[in-house]
């Protein structure tokens, strides 16, 4: 008869996914690292992989002390674990071992599950009772009682504090001094990848920013320009040289791929359709030259049919074919669209449906790291008539499904029949976590035929009638003085 393998709770797998998680995730590495006890990892088992784990456990120590935890990435890690080589078994099973983190899916999908995120979190836990025990055991033994209870008592305060938690959610704001207060509320500059600029000064401004870990959701009617708000997106992901993986549920390979390079190289969309051997030289190498951006900022996936979280797996391993080659993680994420916006007084499951399906995207947002994007359609009566139609608000949306509670900004595109003759469209920010909230929105130019969005076509022009405006308010006093 066969020997049956038995599987632990706490098996190797699951562990390294632990381990890796963190690595991925160096914020966690500041909080835990004082709990990490390698030499109680698998105590009493010195096979050769755990020897590994153990040296990637030192390994990430020594880059804490050296440069600090914010440097720890899987690309720095693994350079840093190689730079370090010694002739020893243990060192070469540590890389062996790093790369098996890499390339392993199974173990990609560990890393980001909540599951085995406990059964790591409760590990660790039990490897400081191990170390705990071995002085409690003396002390109760020779009758020291209060020194053991006092042990008991430090324990318990110890293993409250191992979980994987926000770092902006355990700040002691008494601890920190007016620099750190300034560096943590400051809004992240231009040139920072941790931030996202649509290309609209005022929205940018307004908005502070689309910063990681978050969830923007973009919401208009039939054609109104989502799907080209999705290319105007992705063009300026390569623009920023922030890499973006988009999933996109409606249209066709051929009509995205079309208008995207419209967008990015500027073409009128019938010139790529219908009149290719008319292209000039110039414009075939600005397709050229697109097609090598998108290549390499780029990932496109066409999901027809699937849920949200199918769509969730396909990112993760994206993320990890990427870290397999040795780069970072996507940044910024895409799914056009998840679905129409629902009533809440419908008495079906619609509503409790989408509401979870956007808690599911935000929740994917910040685990993972990531700027997120989401599309949704409104069909509201009226709405795309001439007359007395209106434009889209925070009305439609607030009541369907607790949105404002889960997205971090809600941004409405209107383009009603008039503004579509001249080429213009209204962005109304209904809903921004921080900054001002403009009703009217915000004016801009749009170009069907080149598939694209012309965020500063009108913002000069307003701007200088604001400060034309504001100087017209100004008085002269009895003084001479200039006053308001």
């Amino acid at each position: 008869m066969a020997e049956q393998k038995v599987v632990t709770r706490f098996d190797f797998e699951t562990i390294i996914s632990g381990v890796f998680f963190m690595i991925q995730h160096p914020e966690h590495v500041e909080r835990l690292h004082k709990y990490i006890e390698p030499s109680y990892f698998f105590l009493g088992d010195d096979n050769i992989q755990v020897k590994g784990l153990r040296r990637i456990l030192k390994t990430i120590e020594e880059i804490r002390k050296e440069t600090g935890s914010a440097s720890i990435s899987v690309t720095y890690f693994d350079s840093y674990l190689r730079s370090r080589l010694m002739d020893s078994d243990e060192q070469q099973a540590a890389i062996a071992l790093f790369q098996r983190m890499i390339r392993d899916q199974n173990i990609q999908q560990k890393s980001i599950d909540r599951g085995c995120q406990s059964i790591f979190l409760d590990f660790v836990k039990c490897t400081q009772m191990m170390k705990w025990g071995e002085s409690f055991t003396p002390a109760y033994k020779a009758g020291r009682i209060p020194e053991a209870i006092k042990g008991m008592k430090e324990v318990t305060s110890t293993l409250d504090q191992i979980r994987f938690t926000d770092s902006v959610s355990a700040i002691d704001v008494g601890q920190m001094s007016v620099d750190d207060i300034l560096n943590l509320i400051s809004a992240p500059q231009e040139g920072n990848k941790s931030v996202f600029l649509i290309g609209h000064p005022q929205i940018d401004d307004d908005i502070g920013g689309f910063e990681k870990k978050s969830l923007h959701l973009f919401i208009g009617a039939t054609g109104s320009g989502k799907s080209l708000m999705a290319h105007h997106l992705l063009a300026r992901s390569i623009e920023q040289r922030m890499t973006a993986h988009i999933a996109i549920v409606e249209d066709k390979p051929q009509s995205f791929m079309r208008r995207l390079v419209a967008c990015v190289t500027g073409i009128d969309l019938n010139r790529l359709r219908y009149k290719r051997s008319l292209l000039t030289a110039e414009e075939k190498n600005s397709i050229k030259l697109a097609q090598q951006d998108i290549a390499k900022y780029i990932k496109i996936e066409f999901i027809y049919g699937e849920s949200l979280d199918s769509i969730h797996r396909k990112k993760i391993e994206y993320d990890a074919e990427r870290i397999a080659k040795g780069l970072d993680q996507y940044d910024v994420d895409i799914v056009d669209y998840t679905g129409h916006i629902a009533e809440k007084d419908r008495g079906d499951k619609t509503y409790e449906k989408m509401r979870n399906a956007y808690a599911s995207r935000k929740d994917f947002a910040l685990i993972n790291n990531k700027i997120t994007f989401d599309f949704a359609q409104v069909n509201r009566g009226g709405f795309q008539k001439k007359e007395g139609g209106g434009a889209l608000n925070h009305g439609d949306l607030a009541g369907s499904y607790d949105l404002s509670q889960v997205c971090d900004n809600i941004i409405t595109i209107n383009v009603t029949p008039d503004e579509k003759v001249k080429n213009d469209a209204r962005l109304c920010l209904t809903k921004v976590r921080d900054g001002v909230l403009n009703e009217k929105g915000h004016k801009i130019g749009i170009n069907f035929r080149c598939a694209r969005y012309e965020m500063r076509k009108h913002y000069l022009v307003e701007n200088q009638n604001q400060q034309i405006d504001q100087s017209q308010t100004m008085r002269s006093d009895s003084n001479g003085n200039e006053t308001l």
